[in-house]
């Protein structure tokens, strides 16, 4: 029998870590990883209310076998959960049931409060065949599929070729935030749509501006950016990870985003890391993944998005 709780604090923090470490030790799926960041991020962000969004399953020994977190998007024409689950191998295999109809229940609540339709999405890593055919039998469809990247950073990276008049420039969004939220908004319908709930880079933790690149057209105006940091993968070791590269199209197969991911990959070689990592959509029709697969970058693994109209 298991017995769930809201989240509450930091002993809960580090039973979550604690989990996610050991789903990755008997799974070998470094997707299923949970780190410091990751919970900075969900926990800092402005519609998320902890003790309603955050969950966690424990057993009769108060062992932690399982946690969901819920992040509400901004409310269009449904209202729409997005979550991640993680649940220990050893546990019942009905747990994954009992978690999403937790999930599903909150989210029906909220929608009725702004009488809107209720939407789920739930991530899962594609390797996790049994909680995928759990979804199925819940009448969830796969909505979407990402492919996370790496890229080993032991041979000497090339230096950047800019196109005519496009430069580089560093510290963007610590120069002029709101020209670089400006930018972002218009390359990005889904942060235009948070307004002021769009998270700022400058509050994470893992911000630094010499990671923080951007491409400057003719014009002195922002045409592309590159956000990156140096976080730790699941299993604690330092690890760079580019969170957003995009570009005006205007500036598109210019080799833009080409000369940016080279200088970030360089940057992060010289400050120590030996290991980038960027998430992609894997059917981007911008040709993403041709561009990162030209700099070096290969697929270690996919995440699936499961959506459900409740």
């Amino acid at each position: 029998m298991y017995y769930n709780r809201p989240y509450y604090d930091a002993a809960d923090h580090q039973r979550v870590l604690e989990l996610a470490r050991r789903i990755v030790l008997s799974t070998g799926l470094e997707s299923l990883g949970f780190t410091e960041e990751d919970l900075h991020f969900i926990l800092s962000r402005p519609a998320v209310v902890i003790e309603r969004d955050l969950h966690i399953w424990e057993d009769n020994s108060q062992k932690l076998v399982g946690f969901i977190f819920l992040v509400p998007q901004p409310p269009r024409e449904r209202f729409h959960m997005f979550g991640g689950l993680r649940i220990d191998p050893q546990a019942d295999p009905g747990l994954i049931h009992e978690i999403l109809a937790w999930a599903e229940k909150q989210t029906s609540e909220l929608s009725s409060m702004q009488n809107l339709p209720p939407q789920i999405s739930i991530q899962l890593d594609q390797q996790l065949t049994e909680q995928q055919q759990q979804l199925e039998m819940r009448s969830y469809t796969l909505a979407e599929t990402k492919t996370t990247m790496v890229r080993v950073l032991e041979d000497v990276i090339p230096l950047s070729a800019w196109p005519d008049g496009v430069k580089l420039g560093v510290g963007i969004a610590q120069d002029d935030y709101t020209a670089w939220r400006a930018f972002i908004f218009e390359i990005f319908p889904d942060a235009k749509a948070m307004g002021d709930t769009f998270p700022c880079p400058l509050d994470m933790p893992g911000y630094r501006p010499n990671l923080d690149l951007g491409a400057i057209g003719p014009d002195g105006s922002l045409v592309g950016t590159c956000m990156g940091e140096i976080t730790q993968d699941a299993l604690g070791k330092p690890i760079g990870f580019i969170s957003a590269v995009s570009v005006l199209p205007a500036f598109r197969h210019q080799g833009v985003v080409h000369a940016l991911l080279l200088e970030m990959l360089r940057r992060l070689q010289e400050d120590g890391i030996t290991k980038a990592q960027l998430i992609v959509v894997s059917n981007n029709p911008t040709g993403a993944v041709e561009v990162f697969t030209s700099v070096g970058f290969v697929p270690e693994s996919t995440v699936l998005t499961w959506q459900k109209d409740l």
